[in-house]
């Protein structure tokens, strides 16, 4: 099977991660120490923050779209 190259700072293959986790982790993302010693977590907790985002962005969906190329990309994905 393929194997991710330790020594490449490039990745062509995004597949072969496994230590995506500590990978976050290391770039700053919020993290909580887990059962394991010496081992962090992804902290997914904070999710309800981004909620009234969320509905300011569904309110304003027909703005947002033109604006917007990924979120046009993302409705027509979900709308098929």
């Amino acid at each position: 099977p393929p194997e991710l190259d330790a020594n490449s700072t490039e990745i062509s293959n995004y597949e072969l991660i496994t230590d995506t986790e500590q990978r976050l982790i290391k770039r700053g993302y919020p993290n909580k120490k887990g059962r394991k010693k010496n081992v962090r977590k992804l902290n997914k907790k904070p999710a309800h923050k981004y909620q009234k985002y969320g509905k300011q962005l569904t309110t304003n969906l027909t703005l947002a779209r033109p604006r917007c190329a990924e979120l046009n990309r993302l409705c027509i994905l979900l709308e098929r």
